[in-house]
């Protein structure tokens, strides 16, 4: 959704910050095999900071690690009820107050939980589908700027 609202401002430099994001993305995907290669075994961070670090650790960077899926949850939560509510007809955030915006961001939470709470292997399979589903949307993206581009970036 930003990635829309900051391209005007940043301009070509938005791809130079997506190409280092992408680094240290993989560079994050780079520990964790080596980590699940050393410790096979579920459970992610804190099953590799127990095995390193030790019980109080290993819970610590747990509950920050769900803090952070809380909180990005929730503006990820936050955004899709605008969208809804735009959707649905509401275009100012005024006009029914806050209520319909918070009851559709509340069900896209309550959804999450109940994916995460139906065990690794129903939420792996359905953040497999979302995953694919991504990667055609990003290269529909890609095929379908070239397809409308008015001049020859290449000349």
């Amino acid at each position: 959704m930003l990635t829309g609202e900051v391209y005007p401002v940043a301009g070509p430099s938005s791809a130079l910050c997506w190409m280092i994001a992408g680094g240290v993305c993989l560079l994050s995907a780079f520990s964790y095999m080596e980590l699940s290669a050393a410790i096979p075994t579920r459970g992610s961070t804190y099953a590799f900071s127990l095995h390193a670090l030790g019980e109080y650790w290993a819970v610590a960077g747990g509950v920050s690690l769900m803090m952070g899926y809380g909180l990005s949850g929730a503006g990820v939560a936050r955004s899709w009820g605008e969208k809804f509510a735009l959707i649905v007809g509401v275009k100012e955030l005024d006009a029914l107050g806050p209520l319909p915006f918070s009851i559709a961001a509340g069900c896209v939470q309550l959804g999450s939980v109940a994916l995460i709470a139906n065990g690794v292997s129903f939420s792996k399979g359905v953040i497999n589908v979302m995953t694919l589903l991504k990667i055609a949307l990003v290269i529909f993206l890609i095929a379908a700027g070239f397809a409308v581009a008015q001049t020859n970036p290449f000349s």
